[in-house]
């Protein structure tokens, strides 16, 4: 069976979505093993599979397999990932799956002629996955880490996939664009130049499909390179950017390329060589440098960075298209580019991993500078770039517009939904548990990157949990997965909405640090983002945030982790700068610690935590069983104080303490009477009593643990 325009476009738009979803969930998945061993584990080498594409020099392969059963298989797998449990195991399958989606994806390059066309349906694919991603709130319901239980597609993919799989494999294999013989010098200054020249057109390419994975693959991802935190001019909350970015990113796509394809004649080339050489450079500039700060960054660098990479693709794409590029050239041009975006996968993830990684100071904090020369590669690879053109410019008139229509209405359906229906607020403003007792729940977790232990995405779970614990105030620790590895997920986003309530995202991706978050049923007026004194080991961040609990009542809350054990100085530095901004803050005014403090009760850091200077006091003391997580607090009265157990959903505890909120005046006639207490069989009004469900053997492996009930106070 013949396949028309419209269905040959539409596939090729399809298995470019496929591609980037695939990819996407590859490096999300490879991230859960060093996670979990906290170094390399030998499962990150799954990602040399992205260069086996280079099998298809052989025309047997291309014919008997790939031609006609790739998308078949490929499709079955990604689906099929999700009905396998051992993450060992479905690692492998998605790694295949993510091969021969990959082997379709240069199928199209070799059946096609015009990388003009080409290069908007791949990119359309692109923004159909970010669009979906963002309609489900930062993940991709295809992923392996989505099931049924999380949100996930599973049986209407299944079937949907079977469907598009079936009628695939009914279609007549297409031609390969005939093969070009041009004659070769054999000097070997010829062939030199054409090794040097073949290098810089795989690194090219390769720098070009990983700068889209880092920045393009999820809306919000450029947001939080420059977002710092809230101030008084600053809206409570920032949620809606996420949308306005996916809109810009979508509009590029659709119409950014069709600006080039209006201007390809033989005289403008030049001059779009120039501006996308400029805007590149200048928007990597910004993008790089801290003086450009939230919304400046968003703003000045991210949305001219998005137009510069789609405008890119028709140059860099055109290696692959060259009428002096072999078929056998194109396959090898393909293939070893991954090995580039391997290289940078690596180089960016050892930004952040230093202190887990052989050699890895080398990149330590250097972001900006894997950037540049990121930047520096695409740049050079569009100066020798050779794109046909037309004499008229013409080349926009090969788009099937039926096709591009179709994803134009998807894309602007999935960012519309997202408006109405991710909106947090939709429901009103947050509104706390015990907000007329004034009376405030705090929690602390590391939540491992949004991935329980079974590597399934957990913010449902967290979700629930958070919600039967009553908390108002949650503090969250590895939390940064807008990365590559981590999937360029915005995970916030799902507990904002689910929850209803405020956030914010602490030192972001460019900060060099694993993240932590604060979510708040009180609004944030004030926060600062930190890092603190880190010389040898991992960088330690750090939420100071101001929330008005009523009508100018106000506390602080102080959410941290500090640095891994190995590191005694840099640990020592951390509770000293800790110290100091905790004893900083308003005078009488109530303060809560969330942390992560790697220490004992009562010994080493722990003396300078809680100690004079700080002002800070232990919400139970006599708890000698505890070395991260921690919670401390002032000038608020604390009522009760529990240990959750993690269940599957990650591998520490959820903390919680309770606390009333205390006036001034309050504080002042109180003293220290109000750290005088005494522990009590019931709270002191029972509808400040924690969940009984999580009493003795608890629900879904949560129970209260070590201390084996929650503890409540009174104060004499």
């Amino acid at each position: 069976m013949k396949a028309n325009s419209f269905i040959d476009a539409s596939s090729q738009i399809i298995q470019s979505f496929l591609f980037f979803t695939n990819i996407t969930g590859l490096l999300c998945i490879i991230w859960h093993f060093p996670l979990w061993w906290m170094g390399i584990s030998g499962y990150e080498s799954i990602i040399l599979i992205l260069l086996l594409p280079i099998i298809m020099i052989s025309s047997w392969i291309k014919k008997n397999l790939i031609k006609k059963y790739c998308p078949t298989i490929g499709i079955l797998l990604m689906i099929g990932a999700k009905y396998v449990d051992l993450p060992e195991y479905r690692l492998i399958v998605v790694g295949i799956a993510c091969l021969f989606q990959s082997f379709a994806i240069l199928d199209h390059i070799l059946n096609n002629t015009n990388p003009y066309v080409y290069c908007y349906y791949f990119l359309i694919g692109l923004a159909l996955s970010n669009t979906l991603k963002l309609y489900y709130q930062g993940n991709n319901p295809l992923w392996p880490i989505m099931n049924d239980t999380n949100g996930g597609w599973n049986l209407s993919a299944l079937a949907v996939g079977m469907v598009y799989s079936v009628y695939m494999t009914s279609l007549d294999p297409a031609e390969e664009r005939p093969e070009i013989h041009v004659s070769q010098k054999t000097s070997i200054f010829a062939k030199i130049k054409h090794g040097l020249m073949f290098l810089l057109k795989i690194s090219s390419l390769g720098a070009l499909l990983f700068s889209t994975h880092q920045l393009l693959s999820d809306s919000t991802t450029i947001i939080y390179w420059g977002w710092e935190g809230y101030n008084t001019d600053e809206p409570l909350l920032f949620y809606p950017w996420n949308n306005y970015a996916a809109q810009f990113l979508v509009s590029f796509i659709f119409f950014g390329l069709i600006i080039f394809y209006q201007n390809t004649s033989l005289n403008n080339l030049f001059t779009m060589k120039l501006l996308t050489i400029a805007i590149l450079s200048s928007s990597t500039f910004i993008l790089a440098n801290e003086d450009f700060i939230n919304k400046k960054n968003f703003i000045y660098g991210g949305i001219p960075y998005f137009l510069g990479i789609v405008l890119s693709y028709p140059f860099l794409f055109s290696f692959l298209f060259d009428s002096a590029t072999s078929n056998l050239e194109t396959v090898l041009i393909y293939s070893l580019s991954f090995f580039f975006y391997i290289l940078f996968t690596l180089a960016n993830i050892w930004t952040v991993a230093y202190a887990f990684v052989p050699y890895g100071y080398v990149l330590r904090e250097s972001l900006p500078l894997v950037l540049i020369i990121l930047t520096a590669f695409i740049c050079l690879g569009i100066i020798i770039s050779k794109p046909k053109v037309s004499k008229s410019g013409s080349n926009h008139n090969d788009i099937n517009l039926k096709s591009v229509a179709v994803a134009f209405v998807l894309c602007g359906f999935w960012i519309t939904k997202s408006f109405y229906e991710n909106d947090p607020f939709k429901n009103g403003l947050p509104t706390p548990h015990h907000a007329d007792d004034e009376v405030i729940t705090a929690g602390i977790w590391t939540i491992h990157f949004g991935l329980d232990n079974n590597m399934w995405a957990s913010e449902k779970k967290m979700s629930r949990i958070i919600a039967d614990m009553e908390l108002d105030v949650v503090g969250l620790l590895e939390t940064d997965t807008q990365r590559t590895l981590m999937g360029n997920r915005d995970l916030i986003q799902t507990l904002a909405n689910d929850l209803n309530m405020y956030y914010d995202y602490g030192p972001g991706p460019t900060k060099h640090t694993w993240g932590c978050v604060l979510l708040s049923k009180y609004p944030i007026v004030h926060s600062e983002h930190h890092l603190l004194p880190s010389p040898v080991g991992e960088l330690a961040p750090a939420i100071k945030a101001t929330l008005e609990i009523a009508e100018n009542k106000y506390i602080d809350v102080f959410v941290f982790h500090s640095g891994q054990e190995e590191d005694p100085e840099d640990r020592y530095l951390q509770a000293k700068y800790m110290q100091n901004l905790m004893g900083s803050s308003v005078k009488n005014r109530g303060a809560v610690l969330l942390s992560y403090l790697v220490t004992e009760p009562h010994h080493g850091n722990y003396n300078i935590y809680v100690s004079d200077e700080s002002t800070m006091r232990d919400i139970e003391p006599k708890d000698d069983d505890r070395w991260c997580e921690y919670i401390l607090y002032k000038n608020l009265q604390k009522l009760g104080y529990a240990r959750l157990a993690r269940g599957d959903i990650t591998d520490t505890e959820l903390q919680v303490g309770r606390f009333k909120y205390i006036s001034e005046n309050e504080i002042e006639e109180m003293g220290e009477s109000l750290y005088e207490y005494k522990l009590l069989e019931s709270p002191l009004e029972h509808r400040w009593r924690f969940n009984d469900r999580f009493l003795d053997e608890g629900e879904d492996g949560h129970f209260y643990h070590v201390l084996e009930r929650p503890h409540y106070y009174d104060w004499n």
